[in-house]
């Protein structure tokens, strides 16, 4: 299966205000030449703030075209939001609950403020492209200042 990780910036509204987003997994069945293109969403979550940013971890394991992974460890998926803040998730939680994305364990792992609320939204992130630093996160905001940081396992 070929596996993206969408983040929306908007969840209905007009103008400025923020109504949320949503996070969502989809199987585009790209590399199965006899497959079905259309994309099949396979899990998703909304969350409280729009995305800015959307990273996932390098490396993860493959999955099958039932939407189950070869293993437990799909990495970790970051969100940068635009409330300033970063929201860790485990994809294969995502993908166990799909049909219950107010289920508690597909909420996020972790939500940090990366320099002390004063970055803004976040725009960009980026995970470390070397395995054994994969967990390793750099994020920037509209403040124009980088953070990195260690995710852990």
């Amino acid at each position: 299966a070929d596996v993206i990780a969408l983040g929306s910036k908007e969840k209905g509204g007009i103008g400025f205000d923020d109504y949320g987003g949503e996070l969502q997994l989809y199987d585009f069945n790209i590399a199965n030449p006899h497959g079905s293109h259309e994309p099949r969403l396979l899990g998703s979550i909304a969350t409280a703030t729009r995305f800015g940013s959307i990273a996932w971890t390098p490396g993860n394991a493959h999955l099958h075209a039932d939407a189950t992974a070869d293993a437990d460890d799909l990495g970790l998926l970051a969100g940068g939001m635009l409330d300033g803040t970063v929201s860790l998730w485990k994809p294969s939680s995502l993908l166990r609950n799909a049909a219950a994305s107010s289920d508690p364990s597909a909420a996020p792992l972790a939500t940090v403020t990366p320099g002390g609320g004063n970055a803004g939204g976040i725009t960009a992130l980026k995970f470390n492209p070397h395995e054994k630093e994969r967990y390793t996160l750099a994020c920037g905001g509209t403040s124009g200042e980088v953070w990195v940081m260690e995710t852990g396992e």
